[in-house]
């Protein structure tokens, strides 16, 4: 009987053992699991984990009178703020019950689309530190985590000073556990060619970050470009071992995250469907011996499109996609067709290669009435319809009304909701 007992209880052991080793998946250097299929699988040790499959959107909600009133009302590109709550949140939601009782609710809407990672563009530190906003950001960060959607935080081009991107992790110390658990991802920059001279300022103040976010992953994106799939892998290859050696330089090389914003492999353009161009370029930037493969780096699609399929032509600040097969200028609905292909694929790739995390859509909503770019006029899941006066929101008490505009949902919603 006490052998038996014996037997069992080593039996007990080694199931233990082997559940355990199990779910702990492929370790590797930025401190967690990305390896496997599992469709949960966390970088580990962070604020809030960000977990594959990133299934995000980017988030950009200029209101319609944006260009008329962007020195007063927007004197920045922040809306994650008190200020906005009107349009990503709820009465209820931290610093927005002495607003007026109308809200979009942005937030709660990509979450019943399925959206669990929502990517910013502007983070200003005076939005917490003005008497008119005293929760500043917490009220957004909180709601998101209560929606189940991390967020990234970043730091903008125009932020190259170490001082300000103090001030934004001094802030975020200071906010509720809540609020941090929203945080997956730090973002430093965007898209800066050769200007990486402020990135180890900003890395110097993410160290600064106490508690749960001091392993927060970071990234900072680069663009594609080039000629065909082998030109435009290489190219970005060689950008993200340039912007992975200012961070091994820094000594945050096990924080790295390689983020692409990705749109098609670019002028003279591809005769393959954009879905299969997503598939050659993630294949390719995670083949054996590739610097991601070698160091372990995870792959984010920092942004996914396809309307800029061929590259996007400028003429007189106004940006037009090609007229290159198969974008050529589609129709929406052609466009819907490829954004779920392109969806869809990415879901399979998730499945295919362990380090690809996943794709952030861009983007949420159209810019209906912006001067400066005509492709942005149809990206998004959503247009923009203006209401009737008197608008509703404030931003602060001496400033314009600004608008809740409603939000249609384009050609483009279906595929993201069947996809997500």
């Amino acid at each position: 009987m006490l052998k038996n007992d014996w037997i069992k209880l080593l039996g007990l052991f080694l199931f233990v053992v082997f559940i355990s080793l199990g779910t702990i998946g492929g370790c590797n250097s930025n401190g967690g699991s990305v390896g496997g299929d599992d469709d949960d699988d966390d970088l580990d040790g962070v604020g809030g984990p960000l977990t594959r499959p990133v299934k995000g959107v980017a988030y950009d909600p200029k209101p319609s009178n944006y260009e008329d009133e962007k020195t007063q009302t927007y004197f920045d590109d922040d809306f994650y703020n008190e200020d906005f709550c009107q349009l990503w949140g709820v009465k209820t939601a931290l610093g927005c019950s002495r607003k007026p009782d109308k809200f979009r609710d942005d937030v709660r809407n990509m979450a019943n689309i399925g959206v669990k990672f929502i990517r910013m563009y502007d983070w200003n530190w005076q939005r917490d530190t003005e008497t008119f906003a005293p929760s500043g950001h917490q009220g957004f960060l909180e709601y998101a985590a209560d929606m189940g959607i991390k967020v990234s935080i970043p730091f903008c081009n125009g932020c190259m000073a170490k001082e300000v991107a103090e001030k934004i992790i001094g802030e975020i110390n200071e906010y509720s556990d809540k609020a941090k658990s929203a945080i997956a991802l730090f973002i430093v920059g965007n898209e800066l060619g050769g200007f990486l001279d402020f990135i180890p300022q900003t890395l110097d103040a993410i160290k600064r970050a106490d508690g749960s976010l001091s392993n927060v992953p970071i990234c900072t994106p680069i663009k594609t470009n080039g000629s065909g799939k082998e030109a435009v892998v290489a190219n970005a290859l060689t950008d993200t071992e340039k912007v992975f050696n200012v961070y091994k330089q820094n000594g945050m090389e096990d924080r790295f995250i390689a983020c692409v914003n990705f749109y098609g492999i670019g002028l003279p353009g591809s005769q393959e469907k954009p879905s299969q161009q997503l598939e050659n370029f993630v294949d390719g930037m995670l083949a054996r011996g590739t610097l991601l493969t070698e160091n372990s780096i995870p792959l984010l699609l920092s942004e996914l499109g396809v309307f800029l399929v061929g590259g996007p032509v400028m003429t007189s600040r106004m940006c037009t996609p090609a007229n290159i097969e198969p974008n050529a200028e589609g129709s929406q609905s052609l466009q819907a067709r490829w954004l779920g292909e392109v969806l869809a694929k990415s879901n399979d790739l998730i499945g295919a290669q362990p380090m690809y995390l996943g794709s952030v859509m861009f983007q949420y909503m159209n810019k209906n009435f912006s001067s400066v770019c005509l492709i942005d006029h149809n990206l998004g899941i959503f247009s923009l319809e203006q209401p009737s006066m008197p608008w509703q929101g404030a931003a602060r008490p001496t400033d314009p009304l600004y608008p809740i505009d409603k939000l249609n949902e384009t050609r483009r919603f279906a595929p993201v909701m069947n996809n997500y």
